[in-house]
Formats: structure tokens, C-alpha cells, sequence
């Protein structure tokens, strides 16, 4: 929980250091970029079970392969993820959470001392505690311990993840508050028979289907290719570094896990060959943060991914036409008003076809500043 909420943050301090750009601000920019990079490489070079999403690393320890050193691993594993994900690396909060999560568990297990069969019950607690409290979603906290990490099921682990799973989400909730990790609100459109819908899902699937084969294959290939670099690992990961700040600079939309990236392709339209852009810089970048080894998932990347997926195969086929100048029918009224030398009653007011709230309020007040003109 303290992991989200720091992480939420670091949005903040990102931004700091990539908007609003002077030489001097750009070149200490770079440099922390680098700092935090070498940092976190350092991280990885002591402990390196706390590269990536650690969902292997826990399923190992489950299955006696891997043995954790839960203190020195739940802390570098903590702090490499907040710098990671914090310098715009497009990784995702949920693989970690497991992963600390079951590091807890450890804990708990090497602090008091019980058995190996305990453990078990421990690590797939933490697990399920650290889902539910990065989602909010308990039940699904309690189905991916059991199906992805312990894959056995008895009545008394169950009990056991569903109180894990049930305490994590009520002190979240208390904490950082009751929503979900998404919020977006939609509506079918009516007077397309039903047969329409299920023929359209079913094309989609087999879209997103190659999508995510054609993602596992890239990312098993950039991953090869780049441990094949032959140069030290702190000058490599440096240079990644210098590169994630440009990217943090000049495509912002693509940094981070991708939360507030999905909750606006909901509610805005946006011209189809920039989405496109989006879609493949998402794409390629992911596999490259994950080749770095840096503490983090891609498990909310990839649900970015399919979304962005889904959103250009519903612009190909809605027929829906996005403008690249927003308003501009307006904007040239205006133009021409202002030209004929009479009085403007109102300022311009320029209203998307998704309208909301704000947009109300806006026209209300328009309407109010043409009466009190004409008083």
C-alpha cells in the first residue's frame, strides 16, 4: 500500500524535471535520471531476485527452487521499484506487489520461526495481499494466488488468502479510498442487433490474440539482444537512462504503468494515427524497460497495450473521423467576428462531443454573459 502511494507521487517529481525545460534544469534532469539508473543496477547487482515483476521468483520459492533473503530483497526490491517506475520506465506496480508481498510472508516465517509448510501459506497470503490492496480487488487477489502461484486448493488456504486478501483491501480502502483501479463509465450503442456485437468480440479476440503472441515474441527477442551488448552493465544501463528522460520529455504518455493513459482513452477522442504512435512506442518501449531487468511488471503495461489495441480497432471501425485542430469552426468564426469590428457578448466556449460536467457549466455560463451583454 505504501508502495502505490509513493509511486503516485513520483509522477509528480517526474514532472518536475521534464516540463517546463531550461539547459540547467535539462542537464541536472539527466543526471538523476542516470543516479537513480545506477542506483537500481547497483540494487540488482547485490540482490538479483528483485529484477522484474518477482511473480517467478515467488512461484520458485513456493516450489523449494529459489530461497529468499527477504530483508535485504524486500527493501532494494521496494526502492529499485519507486526508482524505476518513478524515472518513467514503462512497468507496472502489480508484479512487485506480489513479490513484496510474499517477501513479507518470508519474514514473518524466518522471524517466527515456523515451517516450511507455513511459509507456503505465508508467501501465497502476502501475494494475495499485495494484489488486493494495488487493485482493490480482493476476490482477485485471492483467485491469482491460488490459480498462478501455489495452483492447489484446500479449504484452509482459502480461508487463510480471503482474510489476507479482505484486511490489505479494507486498509487500502481506508487509506487511499474506495475506488477502483479504473474508472470510466460507457454505453452501448442501441439499434445494432446482437449478432453484430458478438461478430465484432470475436474479431476483436483474434486481434488481440496476435497482439499478445507478437508481444511474448518481441519481448523474448529485445531481451536476447540486449544482454548481447557487450559493455558494462552500469555504462548500459546509464545510457537507457539518458534515453528514458527524452522519452519522459517529449512522449510522457507513454512513462510509467499507464493508469491515467487508460482512463482518458475512455473519455477522449483522439486522431487515429496518433493513437497508432502511442500503441507501437508502448509496445516497443515495455519490452525494452523489462530487458533492462529493473524491479518491475508488465502486467499493467500489457492490460495498456490491449486497451490502446482495442480503442484503434474501434476508431478503424466506427467510421468516427478525429480532427487534427480541435474547434476550428469556432476559432474561425471568431476570426472573422472580430474582423467586423462588433462587440463580443461571450467568451469562446469550446466543447468536445463527449461533453462533461465542466462543459455544462461552461455553456451556462456563456449563455449568462450574452444576457447580461444585451442588459
Amino acid at each position: 500500500m505504501l508502495y502505490t502511494l509513493i509511486l503516485k507521487k513520483m509522477s509528480i517529481f517526474r514532472e518536475f524535471f521534464t516540463t517546463n525545460l531550461e539547459f540547467h534544469k535539462i542537464f541536472i534532469g539527466i543526471a538523476v535520471f542516470v543516479i537513480m539508473g545506477l542506483a537500481m543496477q547497483f540494487m540488482l547487482a547485490k540482490y538479483p531476485l528483485i529484477s522484474g515483476s518477482g511473480i517467478p521468483q515467488v512461484s520458485g520459492l513456493l516450489t523449494k527452487k529459489v530461497k529468499f533473503k527477504w530483508f535485504g530483497e524486500l527493501v532494494t526490491k521496494f526502492v529499485g521499484g519507486i526508482l524505476a517506475i518513478g524515472a518513467g520506465m514503462s512497468m507496472g506496480r502489480e508484479g512487485p506487489s506480489v513479490h513484496l508481498g510474499a517477501l513479507v510472508g518470508s519474514g514473518v516465517k524466518e522471524i517466527t520461526k515456523r515451517s516450511e509448510v507455513e511459509e507456503k501459506y505465508l508467501v501465497t497470503c502476502g501475494a494475495s495481499a499485495g494484489i488486493s490492496s494495488t487493485f482493490n480487488a480482493p476476490l482477485a487477489g485471492v483467485i491469482f494466488s491460488l490459480e498462478e502461484l501455489h495452483k492447489f486448493f484446500s479449504p484452509l488456504l482459502l480461508i487463510c488468502t480471503l482474510v489476507a486478501s479482505g484486511t490489505s483491501n479494507f486498509v487500502s480502502r481506508m487509506i487511499l479510498g474506495s475506488q477502483t483501479s479504473f474508472q470510466y463509465n460507457f454505453m452501448l450503442p442501441k439499434g445494432i442487433p446482437y449478432y453484430i456485437f458478438a461478430l465484432i468480440t470475436v474479431i476483436f479476440c483474434v486481434i488481440i490474440t496476435i497482439t499478445g503472441k507478437a508481444f511474448s515474441y518481441f519481448l523474448l527477442l529485445i531481451q536476447r539482444h540486449y544482454r548481447k551488448i557487450k559493455i558494462n552493465k552500469y555504462v548500459k544501463i546509464a545510457l537507457f537512462m539518458i534515453m528514458a528522460y527524452v522519452i519522459a520529455v517529449f512522449f510522457s504518455e507513454i512513462t510509467g504503468g499507464g493508469h491515467e493513459l487508460i482512463e482518458e482513452m475512455f473519455g477522449k477522442d483522439v486522431i487515429l494515427r496518433t493513437l497508432i504512435i502511442i500503441l507501437a512506442l508502448k509496445f516497443f518501449y515495455t519490452m525494452l524497460c523489462y530487458a533492462t531487468g529493473a524491479p518491475g511488471g508488465i502486467f499493467l503495461p500489457m492490460l495498456v497495450i490491449g486497451a490502446l489495441t482495442g480503442k484503434v480497432y474501434g476508431a478503424l471501425g466506427s467510421g468516427d473521423t478525429f480532427y487534427d485542430k480541435f474547434c476550428q469552426s469556432v476559432l474561425d468564426f471568431d476570426a472573422q467576428f472580430a474582423k467586423t469590428g462588433a462587440k463580443k457578448g461571450a467568451e469562446n466556449v469550446l466543447v468536445d462531443l463527449n461533453a462533461e460536467a465542466e462543459d455544462i457549466e461552461h455553456i451556462q455560463a456563456f449563455a449568462q454573459s450574452l444576457v447580461e451583454a444585451l442588459a
